[in-house]
């Protein structure tokens, strides 16, 4: 055994370069294709959760429907309550609500009329591709627990609508569909 040269140690430093960017995109590659399957699975969720409200809850007619403030905060539960101690709306529903870019779980008011008023979206109600669909009424006394109930339905509908292997993946989302 000899001396170790320079060279050798050039090669080591290059094979280990070399074997360190090889994992970088072994790694890369891998993200995407995950990525890929969780947004695929997403897609599929989406449509049959869509297909699963379509065939279990009621459209809100949008005739119904008044213009809102329009707060655009993704606070709707607090809104709703808002609206009813403002004396605007006289109950809250919970519904889901189904755009382009989702389904969501949505709270909105019901006035005294009998029209629906969306305080967090405002003028978007009108959109051809915003869909309500109507779930139940909220009860004053549920008023404190907005924020649980719409937590639950999004546990209760990733249990039943989607298969095991993506459920932390797509759970992680649904944070956001809290609107």
């Amino acid at each position: 055994m000899g001396a170790i040269n320079m060279y050798d140690v050039y090669d080591i430093y290059l094979v280990f370069g070399i074997s360190v960017l090889v994992g970088i995109q072994i790694a890369y590659i891998i993200s995407k294709i995950w990525g890929f399957l969780v947004k695929r699975q997403k897609l599929k969720y989406s449509k049959t959760l869509y297909r699963y409200i379509r065939a279990h809850y009621n459209t809100l007619s949008k005739d119904k429907f008044v213009m809102g403030k329009g707060l655009f905060n993704n606070e709707c539960h607090y809104n709703s309550v808002q609206a009813i101690e403002d004396g605007l709306a006289s109950k809250i529903i919970l519904c889901m609500m189904v755009t382009d870019s989702g389904i969501f779980p949505h709270y909105i008011n019901e006035t005294k009329e009998g029209k629906y008023v969306d305080n967090t979206f405002g003028y978007l109600y009108t959109d051809v591709n915003f869909d309500y669909f109507f779930i139940r009424y909220i009860e004053e006394e549920e008023f404190s627990k907005l924020p649980y109930y719409i937590n639950s339905l999004n546990e209760k509908d990733l249990r039943h609508h989607c298969p095991w292997i993506f459920r932390r993946a797509v759970k992680s989302t649904l944070h956001s569909f809290s609107t």
